[in-house]
């Protein structure tokens, strides 16, 4: 017992081997979050910059979309607006790499919830929705999958906003979502 009280403060000896030297070894995992972060720190720093003198709400949510878009490799990113009641959804703004902010988009003027049943279920759960391929819902959800050939879209992530919630930020990309871009490819002890 004394000894354990004695040893208390002392030095202890190297518990594990993944040190060479004064650097510590990391885990491919721990490398790929690294980088993750690593470059979303960059883009976050470089539009705040961008969009620091900017007061126009429009412009600045335009320049956040085309951030969005920059990150993920995507096509397009705008924000829809849910009408749960009606079972609506309409794009309030959106920017689309080819085309430019607010040009013509192959969403229609409203959309029905029903074809996106994915989208209305995480919103009313108020969850971030991800479908990296939508190859992988063709059998179990046709009408979503038909919407998705419609918009020429292979990979959505849609992030719920306000309070009850009001809508998504949809960033849509024509090719499959890189998997360190890819919450779903993400370790569980990621955050």
């Amino acid at each position: 017992m004394l000894e354990k009280f004695f040893s208390f403060g002392k030095a202890r000896e190297k518990q594990s081997d993944d040190t060479t030297g004064k650097y510590r070894t990391i885990t491919e995992e721990e490398y790929q979050r690294y980088v993750f972060e690593d470059e979303l720190f960059k883009i976050i720093v470089e539009t705040e910059a961008a969009l620091h003198n900017i007061e126009d709400p429009v412009e600045i949510a335009v320049g956040v979309m085309k951030a969005a878009c920059k990150f993920y490799g995507a096509d397009w990113c705008g924000i829809l607006i849910a009408d749960l009641r009606s079972e609506l959804w309409r794009p309030e703004m959106w920017y689309d790499v080819e085309a430019g902010p607010m040009k013509e988009t192959l969403f229609h003027e409203f959309e029905l919830t029903d074809e996106y049943v994915t989208w209305a279920e995480h919103l009313v759960s108020q969850k971030p929705m991800i479908v990296p391929d939508t190859e992988a819902i063709r059998d179990t959800n046709p009408k979503e999958y038909e919407a998705y050939q419609r918009l020429k879209t292979r990979a959505v992530i849609g992030v719920p906003f306000g309070q009850h919630p009001l809508g998504y930020m949809v960033v849509e990309t024509r090719s499959a979502i890189s998997p360190s871009r890819n919450p779903c490819s993400w370790p569980a002890s990621w955050p």
